[in-house]
């Protein structure tokens, strides 16, 4: 699947998605266009692939994780490599990689995922 897929993809199961996540972090009442969400996208796909291997390094586990969501396990990997890591790149990453998401009643913005307790750069 390619990046523009998967971004396709999450904005179809997500129709307030925009840049910040799967609705405005802000709880405006407007969404972005897919267009401005792709150009967003593209421009790092270094952070999408660095979000790829570290879900790669994750385990996946049958119950999905209400503690914790998206916009905390990007700051995990954050932790890990040093430097900022868009919650597009890491919702992108996510779809790349087959995890299941829910989105989050807390948070809409971000969504769950049923990731095990043992991850890299976990705080």
């Amino acid at each position: 699947m390619s990046v523009t897929a998967a971004v396709t993809a999450l904005k179809r199961r997500y129709p307030r998605m925009c840049r910040d996540g799967l609705t405005p972090m802000y709880q405006t009442d407007s969404s972005e266009s897919l267009e401005a969400i792709l150009e967003d996208a593209h421009r790092f796909p270094d952070q999408i692939k660095t979000c790829r291997e570290w879900l790669r390094a994750c385990n996946v586990i049958k119950t999905t994780r209400t503690t914790h969501d998206t916009y905390m396990y990007k700051h995990e990997v954050e932790y890990e490599v040093g430097h900022w890591i868009s919650h597009l790149s890491f919702l992108v990453a996510v779809q790349l990689e087959g995890v299941p998401m829910l989105q989050s009643t807390d948070r809409p913005y971000a969504g769950w995922l049923p990731l095990g307790g043992v991850r890299p750069g976990a705080v």
